[in-house]
């Protein structure tokens, strides 16, 4: 329960800049502690938000990492690191997968 409760205290800057962007970015984004869901209309809208939060949390330096590999469906996981990420690491979550 306090490892929530820290996790959300250390994430609340982050959310207020999420808050501020997610509408011109066309899409919905729910955290809860260290799940989210983020609903777009269109595939390039959600893509452009996961590489935008992914920036977003890099630039906020809170101690958090960003991982694809546990995206779901899998497979736009797999897609997004492909896209993103070196080949070889494209390749070792295609092997997981």
């Amino acid at each position: 329960m306090a490892a929530g409760f820290l996790a959300n205290v250390a994430m609340l800057k982050l959310d207020r800049v999420v808050a501020d962007r997610v509408q011109k970015a066309q899409v919905a984004h729910f955290r809860y502690v260290d799940d989210h869901v983020v609903i777009a209309q269109r595939f390039d809208d959600l893509e452009k938000w996961v590489s935008q939060y992914e920036r977003l949390i890099s630039e906020h330096d809170i101690g958090t990492t960003f991982n694809a590999e546990k995206f779901e469906p899998k497979e736009f996981g797999v897609y997004y690191i492909a896209r993103s990420g070196t080949p070889e690491k494209a390749a070792v979550v295609k092997l997981k997968g």
